[in-house]
């Protein structure tokens, strides 16, 4: 029995042409996930960097398909600091689960 790799989401922020470049075999929804991530960005009052964005879904060999990447992508364009607020906003407005850990309060 092979056990499934686990899947991460690498962002690659640099200067250059504004372009939002999604590789590592992503499929239907994935591709579309760029649109999804900057209307949801933008309407959280979240200015979108004008730069050359290219976000890696690893491992390569495997197909990526669905929404369940929206929110890792959207997390890794913003900063620490507004990262909480912003990614309960992504998650609420893209239907997604999330699992807060810690005290309550």
């Amino acid at each position: 029995m092979t056990l499934p790799r686990a899947r991460d989401v690498e962002t690659d922020i640099a200067n250059g042409l504004p372009t939002f470049a999604t590789v590592g075999l992503p499929q239907g929804a994935v591709k579309e996930g760029r649109e999804r991530v900057y209307a949801a960005l933008a309407n959280t009052g979240y200015t979108f960097p004008l730069k050359r964005i290219t976000v890696n879904l690893a491992p390569a060999d495997i197909r990526k398909d669905g929404s369940a990447f929206d929110l890792p992508m959207a997390t890794e364009q913003i900063s620490a600091e507004r990262l909480g607020r912003v990614a309960l906003e992504v998650a609420a407005a893209g239907g997604h689960n999330i699992l807060m850990i810690g005290p309550p309060g």
